[in-house]
């Protein structure tokens, strides 16, 4: 009788206890199930956003303070879809590789749209459209169409649109590649290279406070759209960046940025 009475109470015990671990485990089940739907939603992080010290208006440091249209973009934007950022520095040409390495979330640098980088990363909805064009020096009258770039030494920021312009023309004597767009005006007003190719809008701003300098008038090359880049899984980060920028579009806040920096 003793047996059968030891037997019945550890039979208890045993399902209380498998009782309490289940409800501990779907207690657990639901909390992690819980930080994975935050994670997703990118509300209880921050995010770190890859950026290129570019030059004005679209990136700059001013008394080593960041700031230009993109940087006040991508904050308006973050904003309106209520998640946090951080802003990480670095050269143009590492920007791609950081973000497949998972070191950054986001990348917003006046990135051009192509068909070639649609294959690694996903683009959000374009935020900018712009050119590209020739810099070179106020005396030089002998470069009037691209077709005159054959034979000289020509200046690009390196991995950008305009390296990739320039990459595929015939006859360039050299192409040296620069890590700023500083850099590159700096080597055209000494000469040592004889035309810059960059974007329209850095170009144009550039020139405006250096009478050294010009844009070549008769060289005009299609507009291209800039894009904030994500990795190709995070779709519903994209669609928050899409979701801010179309709110910010709405609200008038985005051509108050237009409006203070183009």
């Amino acid at each position: 009788m003793k047996k059968i009475i030891i037997f019945i109470l550890f039979s208890l015990i045993s399902f209380t206890a498998c009782s309490n671990n289940s409800n501990t485990n779907n207690e657990e089940d639901t909390i992690t199930n819980e930080i994975q739907i935050d994670n997703n939603n990118y509300s209880n992080e921050t995010l770190k956003v890859g950026i290129y010290i570019y030059d004005y208006p679209v990136l700059h440091l001013t008394n080593d303070n960041a700031g230009g249209f993109d940087y006040d973009l991508m904050h308006e934007i973050a904003d309106a879809s209520d998640f946090e950022i951080q802003f990480v520095p670095m050269q143009f040409s590492d920007l791609i590789q950081s973000l497949l390495r998972d070191d950054i979330d986001i990348i917003i640098a006046a990135m051009a749209i192509t068909e070639d980088r649609k294959k690694i990363v996903n683009f959000s909805d374009r935020y900018l459209t712009a050119g590209q064009s020739i810099a070179v020096t106020k005396e030089n009258t002998n470069i009037t169409t691209t077709n005159d770039l054959i034979g000289k030494t020509v200046g690009v920021i390196k991995d950008t649109v305009s390296d990739m312009i320039l990459s595929k023309m015939e006859g360039i004597r050299q192409i040296k590649r620069f890590e700023i767009a500083g850099s590159a005006f700096i080597s055209l007003k000494v000469e040592s290279i004889d035309a810059v190719l960059i974007d329209k809008l850095t170009g144009i701003n550039y020139i405006r406070y250096d009478n050294d300098l010009q844009i070549v008038d008769t060289i005009e090359y299609p507009e291209i759209g800039y894009g904030i880049a994500v990795r190709k899984e995070d779709n519903i980060l994209l669609d928050k960046i899409n979701s801010g920028l179309k709110k910010i579009k709405a609200n008038g806040t985005y051509q108050k940025i237009v409006d203070k920096y183009l």
